[in-house]
């Protein structure tokens, strides 16, 4: 691999995401994986609610993360173009389904009125391959 690749930020935080996926799945490997997909609300106040929630939205995904649960999570847009987050896309480790649906009803996105509706799907994870020790 040639020097400036090996320098890469990219590759340095493909590195450290890898890092954190792995020892996940080693500490999580008791636990289910799953994708949650939240839509927003379209009313005319929707994004501004989203906007005056995110902080505290984002404090409590990151203490998710730290702790290993949380291994993606982001906003999906309408285009690229404009930008505007209309929900959020989550990966996550969980003991039940039952116990991800209260997390989801205890993050401040629910509790401040921006999800609309959500959907959890049970994941089994192709790439990138990882196997628990």
């Amino acid at each position: 691999m040639n020097r400036l690749l090996q320098r890469s930020p990219l590759l340095s935080q493909f590195r450290e995401n890898r890092r954190l996926f792995t020892n996940s799945s080693r500490l999580m490997s008791s636990k289910q994986l799953y994708l949650v997909v939240a839509h927003d609300k379209t009313d005319a106040q929707a994004l501004e609610r989203r906007m005056a929630s995110r902080n505290e939205h984002l404090q409590s995904a990151t203490s998710h993360h730290e702790k290993g649960s949380v291994l993606f999570a982001g906003a999906f847009l309408d285009s690229h173009e404009s930008g505007k987050m209309i929900g959020s896309a989550l990966l996550l480790w969980s003991e039940s389904k039952e116990a991800l649906e209260k997390q989801i009803q205890e993050d401040p996105y629910t509790e401040n009125n921006v999800w609309d509706k959500y959907t959890i799907y049970p994941m089994r994870l192709a790439l990138p391959k990882v196997v628990p020790n």
